[in-house]
This record gives C-alpha cells, sequence and structure tokens, in this order.
C-alpha cells in the first residue's frame, strides 16, 4: 500500500495541492479482482487459517443428503458521523511524539507510529478524548492516517529558527479525513428536518423527507434544494433506488 500526503498551511492549500498530484496506474498481472480470480490463481493471505475436525470426504460419503450452493455477503460500510481525525504533537527529545486522534484502538495507533517513526513505543503517547462515532471503523483504518501525521510532524521541522534540521523539533500537523455527501435524507419531524434542510441548501445538496411537512420549508428560496414526500407508510418501501435517482437528478 501507497501513502501520498501533502503538507500545507490550510486546508484549502492541502486539497489544491492533493488535485495537482498525477498518478500513474501500471497494470499487474494476474488481474483479480473476484474470489473466484483469487482460487484459479491460488492466491490467498497468509498464513491461511483451517477448522477441520474429523474425516471430511468420509462423512459425504455417508451422508444421506448433501445439499449445495452458493453465499454471497457484501461488505457494510461503517455509518458514523464524524470522519477520522489525528493531530500530532512533536516534543523535539528522543522522537517524543503525542497524538490525539479518534481512535477506538489506542494500543495499536501507539505501536504502528512508532514503528512508522522508528522509535520504541514508549516514545510515542495516544489520547483519545471523542471517537464521533466509530462502530469498529475507527479501529484500524485509523491507525493508517495517525503514522502518516506522525512521520509528517516528524519531518516538518522549524528550518527557519536557526537550529539544526538534525535535531531541531518537528511541528504540529493535523489530518483528517474529507467525505462528499450525495443527498441528505431529513428527519421526519419538523424542527429537526428544518435544520437539516436549511444546511443542505447552503451546501447545495439534494434534501428529502417523508414526513416533515413544516409551512417554513415553503420557502423555496430558503429551501431550494429540498424535496417533500408524504407517502402511507405500507407504501414508503416502494420509494425505489430508480425513483431516487429521478428525484435527485436535478440537482446533478
Amino acid at each position: 500500500m501507497f501513502e501520498m500526503v501533502t503538507l500545507a498551511d490550510t486546508q484549502a492549500h492541502a486539497q489544491q495541492a492533493a488535485k495537482a498530484v498525477v498518478v500513474q496506474y501500471e497494470d499487474l498481472e494476474p488481474k483479480i479482482i473476484t474470489i473466484e480470480d483469487a482460487i484459479l490463481h491460488q492466491s490467498f493471505f497468509h498464513p491461511i487459517n483451517k477448522i477441520e475436525k474429523g474425516n471430511l470426504q468420509e462423512a459425504f460419503e455417508k451422508a444421506d443428503q448433501i445439499i449445495e450452493g452458493k453465499l454471497r455477503i457484501g461488505g457494510q460500510e461503517h455509518f458514523y458521523l464524524e470522519t477520522c481525525a489525528a493531530i500530532v504533537v512533536p516534543h523535539g527529545e528522543d522522537g517524543e511524539m503525542e497524538i490525539y486522534c479518534s481512535t477506538q484502538n489506542p494500543d495499536m495507533t501507539q505501536m504502528l507510529a512508532a514503528k512508522a517513526l522508528g522509535v520504541p513505543a514508549n516514545r510515542v503517547v495516544c489520547r483519545v478524548k471523542r471517537i464521533g462515532g466509530g462502530f469498529g471503523g475507527k479501529e484500524t483504518r485509523i491507525c493508517v492516517l495517525s503514522s502518516v501525521c506522525a512521520v509528517a510532524a516528524h519531518k516538518l521541522v522549524w528550518r527557519d529558527s536557526g537550529c539544526n534540521a538534525v535535531t531541531a523539533a518537528g511541528r504540529t500537523v493535523e489530518l483528517y479525513t474529507d467525505e462528499h455527501v450525495d443527498a441528505i435524507l431529513c428527519p421526519p419531524c419538523n424542527d429537526a428536518c428544518v435544520a437539516s434542510a436549511l444546511l443542505a441548501g447552503y451546501w447545495n445538496i439534494p434534501a428529502i423527507t417523508w414526513a416533515a411537512m413544516d409551512p417554513r420549508m415553503d420557502d423555496k428560496i430558503l429551501f431550494n434544494t429540498l424535496t417533500r414526500l408524504l407517502l402511507p407508510f405500507n407504501s414508503l418501501g416502494k420509494f425505489n433506488s430508480l425513483g431516487k435517482v429521478n428525484l435527485f437528478s436535478q440537482y446533478m
């Protein structure tokens, strides 16, 4: 895995620099996209863990009935409200670092950052104040972000301070992930829907509510991206993806 990070004095400058990066990809063979591809090319994660007990072949031969089939289970994204974020403060003595991040796994965050910096783990302190929702999504993936942030803070030294660049203290670095929102499903209660729809209009993001009918939302200037539906509850499930696409197409 390859990680690229752009450092800047503001978020806008960092995003502008990131957009200027040109990535060149190289086709690798064989292309392994599906589980069937992995089986065909014997490409597995190691070590391979197996649960075995008894004679499987003999059990199949003696079975009265054998039922065969396939089961596919799709991935489930973690839907936390706040994105992954980290602030790393270097202390300039023996590679010491202090990491403030929204991690569910402070131990792994500490160990991986220390490994990336090439220092003992006791030189890195991880502090967690607020997670902002996690549900397992901030247990491992946050460690990549915090480790990158630690390396950046270590390398970004105060070269204009007159200190020796080798021994100079690093600089505090903040890093967090952005997320693009395609649409907002507003709450059915009036007050909460009004607040959500106002934000959606400010961000020019489509918003939809299926029950809130507050007359304040009649103002199409303030609520210029809001669509209101009032469906019978027994037919709400029939509002399928095709209907959503048609509904949101006016904003695309």
